[in-house]
C-alpha cells in the first residue's frame, strides 16, 4: 500500500480511544490566560516554552502509540506523515481536526499576529498538523530543509532521548536558500518534552542524530493565503537575512 492508501485505511477504520483530544479545551493550554506569556524570544525570531500542559502531550502520545499497535496488527506499513520523515502520523487521521483548527484559530494566529506580522501571522490558516518519531526504529535525524509553511510550531511531546536537537541556519527566501551561514543565523534548540518552539516555515533547520530513546513531536505548519498570493520570484522579501543585510 502507498502511503495515501494506508491513511484511507486509518480513516475508515481506525477509532480512536481519546475522542475528547478533538475537543482542545481552555485548560489544556499551559497558559490559558494568555498563551503568548509562555514563549519567549531564545534567539532571532524563534520562541520557544511550554505551550499545552503536560496532560494533553502525554494523551496524544497515548493515542499515538495506541494507533501504532493497532497498525501492526493490521498489518499495515509505517505511515509516511510528510517527504521527509518516515514515522509518523497526520493528525485529520486521528479525527483531530476539531483540536487543530482551534489551535490555530486561538492561539496560534493570535500569537504568529505579533511575532510574525510580515509573514502573515494575523491570516494564517490551512494547518498541516503531524506527529514525528524519532528513535531505534524509526527515523534517526532531519536533514537541511525549509517548511511547507509560513509558520510552524513544533512540541516535543516525549519521550525519555538523548540528542536530536534542532539546529537552525537563518531565515531565507527561495532566491536565497543556498546562501551561506552567518555567525549570527546559527543557534541550536534542545528539545524538552512539553515545550514548545515557534519559528518562520523558511527558517532553515534540521535535526541532529538521536543518540539514544525516543523522541516523539507535534508539527503544525500554519499558511497565509494572503503571503502565498503575494510571492514573486524575483524579489528578496523584506523578512529575508539576506535582505536586511544589504
Amino acid at each position: 500500500l502507498d502511503r495515501e492508501s494506508v491513511r484511507a485505511v486509518v480513516r475508515d477504520r481506525y477509532v480512536p480511544a481519546d475522542v475528547a483530544l478533538a475537543e482542545l479545551r481552555r485548560e489544556d493550554l499551559a497558559a490559558p490566560d494568555d498563551p503568548g506569556r509562555a514563549l519567549e524570544e531564545v534567539h532571532g525570531r524563534l520562541f520557544a516554552g511550554p505551550l499545552l500542559t503536560d496532560a494533553w502531550c502525554a494523551r496524544l502520545l497515548a493515542e499515538v502509540d495506541r494507533l501504532g499497535a493497532w497498525a501492526r496488527a493490521e498489518g499495515l506499513p509505517a505511515v509516511a506523515p510528510n517527504s521527509m520523515n518516515r514515522y509518523g502520523v497526520v493528525l485529520d487521521d486521528l479525527g483531530l481536526a476539531p483540536a487543530v483548527r482551534r489551535l490555530t484559530r486561538d492561539v496560534l494566529r493570535p500569537l504568529a499576529a505579533t511575532r510574525f506580522p510580515d509573514l502573515g501571522g494575523a491570516d494564517l490558516d490551512d494547518p498541516h498538523a503531524f506527529v514525528v518519531e524519532y528513535g531505534d526504529d524509526a527515523d534517526s535525524h532531519l536533514d537541511f530543509h525549509v517548511d511547507d509553511s509560513e509558520v510552524t510550531l513544533n512540541l516535543c511531546l516525549g519521550e525519555r532521548f538523548e540528542g536530536g536537537d534542532l539546529w537552525f541556519r537563518g531565515l531565507r527566501c527561495d532566491r536565497h536558500l543556498q546562501t551561506g551561514c552567518r555567525d549570527t543565523d546559527a543557534y541550536d534548540h534542545p528539545h524538552a518534552p512539553g515545550r514548545a518552539l515557534l519559528h518562520a516555515g523558511k527558517h532553515r533547520h534540521g535535526a541532529y542524530p538521536l543518540r539514544s530513546g525516543r523522541r516523539v513531536n507535534l508539527i503544525v505548519w500554519c499558511r497565509s493565503p494572503s503571503v502565498r498570493a503575494a510571492v514573486r520570484r524575483d524579489t528578496c522579501p523584506a523578512w529575508c537575512a539576506e535582505s536586511r543585510a544589504r
